[in-house]
C-alpha cells in the first residue's frame, strides 16, 4: 500500500485498528485508492495418490501474451493419446517408483500442423506437457535433454482461450527442431522427481504415422 506522509504517520501506531474493517475484515474502503499491490496466497498442492500427465498447445512462443488451448478444441480430430504402462512387460526396468509410467503418442498430423502456422521446424506450436496431481513443489522436467528436440519451462499465469481467463500452469514445452520428427527415435522422456531425486512419474514421447490412415 502507498500512502501520502501526512497520512503514514497518523495510521502507523495501530496499522490493523485503522485500515481493517472490523465487519468484512477486508481493507476499509477509504484506503482501497492506497493498494498499489495485492498478493493472493494460493492453496499448497498435496502429491495425489497417481501422478499422470496431459497435454496443451501453445500457439505463440510469447505465452503470456497469447496463451495456449486445448489440442482437440483447436485441431479438429487431433489429440495427444495418454496409455498408462503401470502393468506393462519390463516396465520396472525404467526405476520409476510405483511403475508410475506413461507413453505419450502424438499424431504426426498434428506436428506438420504446428509447421504449417509458421517458419517449418519452428512455427508458433508448441506441446506444453503438464503433470496432473503432482504436488506444489514437483516439476516436470526432461530426463536427458534431447539433441533435436527444443525445452522450455512453462510457470506462471498464462490466458486460457478455452476459459477465456488467466489460469495457473506449470509444466514444459517442447518442440520439434527442422522437422526432426519424420526421424525420431521416440526415446524422449519426461520425469517428475522427489527432494531426493527419485523418479515418482515418467512419460515417454512418440510420435505415430497417421498421415497414412
Amino acid at each position: 500500500m502507498v500512502f501520502p506522509k501526512a497520512v503514514y504517520d497518523e495510521i502507523k501506531s495501530n496499522w490493523a485498528g485503522h485500515l481493517i474493517d472490523e465487519n468484512s475484515g477486508d481493507i476499509k474502503v477509504s484506503y482501497a485508492n492506497n493498494i498499489m499491490t495485492s498478493i493472493t496466497q494460493e492453496a499448497w498442492q498435496e502429491q495425489g495418490e497417481r501422478i499422470r500427465f496431459q497435454a496443451l498447445f501453445m500457439y505463440a512462443y510469447d505465452y503470456d501474451q497469447t496463451g495456449f488451448r486445448n489440442i482437440k478444441d483447436f485441431f479438429e480430430g487431433a489429440f495427444v493419446k495418454f496409455e498408462d504402462l503401470k502393468n506393462s512387460t519390463d516396465v520396472s526396468s525404467y526405476n520409476v517408483t510405483d511403475n508410475n509410467v506413461w507413453k505419450a503418442s502424438v499424431p504426426k498430423s498434428l506436428l506438420k500442423k504446428f509447421d504449417e502456422m509458421g517458419e517449418p521446424g519452428y512455427g508458433p506450436g508448441k506441446l506444453i506437457f503438464e503433470a496432473v496431481d503432482a504436488a506444489t513443489d514437483q516439476e516436470i522436467t526432461e530426463k536427458a535433454s534431447y539433441e533435436n528436440i527444443s525445452s522450455e519451462k512453462m510457470a506462471g499465469q498464462a490466458w486460457s482461450q478455452d476459459a477465456l481467463r488467466l489460469v495457473r500452469i506449470n509444466g514444459i514445452g517442447i518442440s520439434f527442431d527442422n522437422t526432426s520428427y519424420e526421424t525420431y527415435g521416440n526415446d524422449y522422456q519426461l520425469v517428475v522427481k522427489d527432494e531426493e531425486g527419485a523418479i515418482l512419474a515418467l512419460c515417454i514421447v512418440e510420435v505415430y504415422d497417421d498421415t497414412q490412415e
